[in-house]
């Protein structure tokens, strides 16, 4: 009889994880099709879309989106050993950047960078979060910036794009300068760092910090633009 009940008990649990699941995922749909519709809402006014185009447009656009975040998480990361907080040496700053980057360091790396964003790779993801038990993608690249230039940018992924930066061309990019996507199909909402060869370090909602390419069909799709500190926001910082 026990036997029994400790299976019924397992079934139990089971259906409540597989519930639990679909009510993620049926959240997860709701909130794209929130964005997708706060995000055309003048186009559709214009067209006096009637509530049956409006919900038929809305799932469409948050089918594909849960299309593209799937595709995402299955992407394989470049994989970097996370390396205990210490005060690296050359031959440790050549180590890391290595894994970052898959290159050696240029004469213009920063060690203050590359030490950094190693420290930080493996931090899980966090909405509205900034510390070493979780954080978002502006939070960690927040930090970065403050912890390898001394900077404080804006802690929001448009903020900075808008406030904090030049934009510059994807050709133009060199270590340290920020990258930013249109995840959602509504501006930015996303952002990262640049480092070598391609590569940008950032804070992955299904992997945390992680390092990725910019040759990804994912994030080469979702490329909005590049940006680098422009020089209004580093006078106004050596003020402070």
């Amino acid at each position: 009889m026990q036997r029994i009940a400790n299976q019924f008990w397992i079934v139990l649990q089971e259906i409540a994880k597989l519930f639990w699941i679909i009510v993620c995922e049926i959240a997860f749909l709701l909130a794209r099709a929130g964005k997708y519709l706060y995000a055309h809402r003048k186009q559709i006014a214009t067209h006096r879309a009637t509530p049956w185009v409006i919900i038929a447009l809305a799932t469409v656009w948050s089918v594909w989106a849960m299309y593209r975040h799937v595709q995402q998480q299955q992407e394989k990361p470049i994989v970097v050993t996370r390396i205990p907080t210490v005060l690296i040496s050359d031959s440790d700053f050549q180590q890391r950047h290595i894994q970052l980057t898959g290159q050696p360091p240029l004469p213009e790396s920063n060690k203050a960078l590359t030490q950094s964003i190693t420290e930080w790779i493996g931090v899980p993801y966090r909405d509205n979060s900034d510390s070493r038990t979780g954080t978002d993608c502006s939070g960690f690249v927040r930090n970065v910036y403050q912890e390898a230039y001394g900077l404080n940018l804006n802690r929001n992924a448009l903020k900075m794009y808008e406030q904090d930066v030049d934009p510059i061309e994807k050709e133009e990019l060199h270590e340290g300068d920020l990258i930013f996507f249109d995840t959602f199909g509504s501006g930015i909402s996303h952002v990262g760092i640049y480092l070598q060869n391609g590569r940008f370090a950032h804070a992955s909602t299904s992997r945390g910090v992680t390092i990725d390419s910019l040759t990804n069909p994912y994030y080469s799709d979702c490329y909005f633009s590049s940006g680098r500190v422009n020089r209004d926001f580093l006078e106004e910082e050596s003020t402070r």
